[in-house]
Formats: structure tokens, sequence, C-alpha cells
């Protein structure tokens, strides 16, 4: 948006903005007559921007292997763009379902938008037309702790509002992958989900599934399948290592408080159970500057057990009414601070 808009702005955010790679997207507006740098020449934030007009070469080709949100940015400006805009995505595509809402919510802003091929999406010089008003729906990937907490249940009616039966975010998939830990979820046009549990949940100690398309949701599924002692074996997680923490360093660190060894590599992960490990209360988690970590390891609650989430303030980024809401659910929640030792 401001290598389109006229001035000058240095973007920069926490220190973990400034570890994730960037480089790809400024490359491809750079291409595009962009004046961006990168402000350490590392290839991250901080950003220098100096916006101008922008025009795209006839393709413009994207590697999509490492995010999906690359792709996103530069299709929300294709519309603005004096020819439009014709993306080529190459290589393995991360988290497609993301790219595909947003061409979705384009479309319903009056954006001309069509495929060409499997890896090639065209985007007309059309200026956006937004309906007058839009429904925004509620986040899926957030509405994962309270599918986990369902499966962790013995019964439970659990209703969440503001979700779409044909929803475009990838995340939805929830209702699949749960019903594996016997939750059962009603949609209703009103955008109301249900969720219940059945007796007859699934035996099986194994768990297998790629997350390709849908990474925010392994922090949540694997400390769930790890509190109901079930063993995961996921694949194409690598893209948890560029989000706001490493989160594959981060679960692993955190579930062995739990006895729990977690296993990764660039071609996904494996859990399994160390009997050994003490298992201290109360557990004491940190978070890593992480709104999924912390929401994730609260799961944790459902077995009893006392939990302490250090950094707890940074479920603000995606879900600031979730400690409310786990009041609300029952659990009793107080802020206490640390005092540390020299």
């Amino acid at each position: 948006y401001f290598a389109t808009q006229p001035g000058e702005w240095i973007l920069q955010g926490t220190d973990r903005l400034h570890e994730r790679p960037i480089a790809s997207l400024v490359q491809a507006l750079t291409s595009m007559g962009a004046d961006i740098v990168s402000v350490h020449r590392n290839g991250s934030a901080p950003l220098r921007i100096r916006g101008r007009a922008l025009e795209a070469p006839e393709v413009l080709t994207l590697d999509a292997s490492q995010s999906s949100q690359f792709a996103s940015a530069l299709l929300l400006i294709a519309p603005t763009l004096k020819t439009g805009l014709t993306l080529r995505l190459e290589g393995k595509r991360q988290s497609e379902p993301y790219l595909q809402m947003t061409l979705g919510l384009m479309k319903q802003c009056g954006a001309v938008v069509h495929w060409s091929d499997e890896q090639t999406v065209r985007v007309e010089p059309v200026p956006y037309k937004p309906p007058l008003s839009i429904a925004v729906e509620s986040d899926w990937s957030s509405a994962a702790v309270w599918f986990a907490m369902a499966a962790l249940s013995k019964s439970c009616d659990v209703r969440l509002q503001t979700f779409t039966p044909q929803s475009l975010q990838g995340d939805s998939a929830l209702i699949d992958i749960m019903q594996n830990f016997g939750v059962q979820t009603e949609v209703s046009r009103e955008g109301e989900i249900r969720l219940t549990k059945s007796p007859n949940s699934s035996t099986k100690r194994n768990f297998e599934r790629s997350f390709k398309d849908e990474p925010d949701l392994v922090p949540y599924v694997v400390v769930m399948a790890s509190l109901l002692g079930k063993y995961v074996q996921f694949t194409d997680t690598s893209a948890l290592m560029l989000k706001e923490s490493d989160r594959l360093l981060s679960l692993k660190t955190e579930l062995i408080k739990l006895g729990v060894d977690l296993n990764y590599s660039h071609k996904g992960l494996t859990t399994s159970f160390d009997r050994d490990v003490a298992i201290a209360e109360p557990l004491i988690f940190d978070t890593y500057g992480d709104h999924r970590m912390a929401m994730a390891l609260c799961e944790v609650a459902m077995t009893g057990r006392k939990v302490g989430i250090r950094n707890a303030e940074v479920v603000t980024k995606s879900y600031p009414e979730f400690w409310s809401d786990m009041r609300k659910a029952g659990f009793e929640i107080e802020e206490r601070k640390e005092h540390k030792e020299n």
C-alpha cells in the first residue's frame, strides 16, 4: 500500500517482525518500479519506502512457497495499477486458502479477477467499488481453541457467533479435523456454530495430516492431541518457523514440560511421550510474543492443572476478549506479577 502512495515512510515493528523475511516481496515490488530499501540491508524490516506510481511487467513471477501473504499483498494493490496485474505463482504454494480468501473478498469489492491457468491469476485494472456494507466473519483460527476445549471435555455445548456456513477461511477445516477427536459441529444459517462432544470418539492412538493449508491450527491440535495421549505425525509444517515465533521450536520447548517430546524437520513433525519427566505445578508457559502459543497452551487447564501464561496480553493481536471468554467458560483466572531474583 505505501509503495503505491505519495510520501515517505519507515515501516518497522517488533524484534520478531524484523527477523521475518520479506525480500521476495520487496524484490517483486521493486521490479514494478517501487522505491523500497531494507534499512539494515538484510532483506527484512525496517523498510524505507518512497511511494510512487507502479507499473507491473507483462507477467510478474513470485515464489509462493514461503508465504501466501506476499501474493495477497500484490493482488490487493493490483486493481489500482494502470495495467492491472498478471501474477504467476511458482513453487509449492503455502496456505493457499488464505490466497483464495483474498481473491474472494476482492471480488466482493468489485475487483475483476480470473485464473488463466493453475499457476497464473489475472487482476484487471478495474477500480474497487466496495458494497455499502460487508459482513466480516469471525476468525476460525481463534475458534480452534474452543474446538480443542470441546475435544478435551467429557461433554459440552459451546456456541460461537458470526461464522459463515460456506467460509472462505481455510481454517474452517476444523470441522473435519475435530471429528477425529469426537467434536461434532453444527453451523446455522445465521452464522452460529454449536460444538458438542460425541460419546463415540476415535480410539486411534495416531493422528496424521498435512497442514500445508492450515498451519495456524498446528499449535492447538498438537497440544490437544498430546493432552489426549495421542501421537501426531504432521507434514508441511515448515511455515511455522516464520510465524510470530518459531512455533516448532516454541512448541518443542513448552511441551517437554508436559512430558511430550516434539521432533521436527523441514518435512514435518512427530510427537512421543517421555514418561520420566516430572510435571511441575503450577505449569508456567512462555508465549514467545505469540498469540497462538498463549491460547493453545491454555488448553492444559482442561486437565485440571494450574497453568501460568507469561506475557498473556499477546492474545490481543487476534482475540482481545480471550481471557474474558475463558472466565465465561468457567475458568478461574487471576493476574500475577512475577518477582525475578537477581
